[in-house]
């Protein structure tokens, strides 16, 4: 719980425009989900071991970290989000 960077996984995915990698985001959960498929996972984060930090497929996003707690790179994921379903 707190603040952590994200490793992006998937370099090209659009929730991911003006996003750097190892950008900080603030983590609330202790738990994570672990996606049957290794190219739904867009970016992870270590917390001892790799775990799911963005997940997708297709049009549906899910994140582990709290966007609107990121500050303006979490609003960078509800901007870019925007962008994709426009």
């Amino acid at each position: 719980i707190g603040w952590n960077k994200i490793k992006i996984f998937h370099k090209k995915h659009k929730i991911l425009n003006n996003i750097p990698d190892s950008s900080y985001f603030y983590f609330v959960h202790s738990f994570f989900c672990t996606p049957k498929e290794n190219n739904n996972i867009i970016a992870t984060v270590n917390y001892g071991i790799e775990v799911s930090a963005i997940v997708g497929n297709n049009n549906i996003i899910g994140t582990q970290f709290h966007p609107e707690k990121s500050g303006d790179l979490g609003i960078s994921i509800y901007k870019n989000f925007i962008d994709m379903v426009n």
